[in-house]
């Protein structure tokens, strides 16, 4: 990437739709895939295409890139049927409106330090009421957002989800685990240096693809995006445009 040109960023934090269960608190989402939930998603492909994205990147991995595309060229030919996720419902259903040749895959997603499960049953055992806490905001924003979930269509949602107050929220989960050791051993500390190492190898892969001037959407858990807003502020690299922008 040069930097003579700017290109302009729209970070779109999602939940996933495809309920993955992957995280450590997990929504349970419906089918996005039922009549209701699909008008809603066509809705938000109309308001994010005004965006006019140059790229679109998703949470994938690169080395599953190649198969990512063969589904969406499929996709385009009318042959193959969208999952229930994020990638496609959002991404290749934009990114085939546009026109796009392709999808780019910018995740990385390496074990962190201990992992997440063996750091939780630590702070349990050693700092129970850290945990405790850790414990109910998790449970509180999961809560949260499944309510309104009930209530809400999804671009509702992605526009609540991607407000400042509640990417901030979601963040500051992190920062409690920095409370975790003392002298040589801070489990905590590793675990988030490598959560923060995870999203810089992210922000590289999307260095990466871009060209000057593009305009790249990326589609991403709304975790990551503290971050990745904060690379792209302290980078120069690029311009933020905001969701509110389109969703509101």
């Amino acid at each position: 990437m040069t930097t003579t040109s700017l290109s302009t960023l729209l970070l779109l934090g999602t939940y996933h739709m495809g309920n993955p269960n992957h995280d450590l608190f997990n929504m349970q989402a419906d089918d996005s895939r039922s009549a209701q939930r699909q008008r809603e998603i066509e809705e938000c492909v109309s308001l994010l295409q005004a965006f006019r994205p140059t790229e679109v990147a998703i949470e994938a991995v690169p080395e599953k890139e190649v198969t990512i595309n063969d589904c969406y060229q499929q996709y385009q030919r009318g042959t193959y049927a969208l999952a229930d996720n994020e990638r496609e419902q959002l991404g290749f259903r934009i990114a085939a409106a546009l026109k796009h040749e392709r999808i780019y895959a910018i995740d990385w997603n390496e074990p962190i330090g201990y992992g997440i499960g063996w750091l939780y049953k630590y702070v349990e055992e050693e700092a129970p009421e850290v945990y405790h806490r850790l414990m109910e905001r998790g449970k509180a924003s999961i809560k949260a957002l499944a309510n309104l979930q009930k209530i809400s269509s999804i671009g509702e949602v992605l526009y609540w989800m991607n407000q400042p107050e509640q990417l901030q929220a979601n963040h500051r989960s992190y920062m409690h685990l920095l409370q975790l050791g003392e002298g040589k051993f801070y489990p905590g500390i590793e675990w988030v240096q490598g959560w923060y190492g995870r999203n810089m190898r992210i922000f590289a892969n999307l260095l990466r693809i871009t060209e000057p001037g593009d305009r790249i959407l990326v589609i991403y858990g709304q975790g990551h995006i503290p971050l990745l807003t904060q690379y792209t502020r302290d980078s120069g690299f690029y311009k933020l445009e905001t969701v509110e922008s389109y969703l509101g």
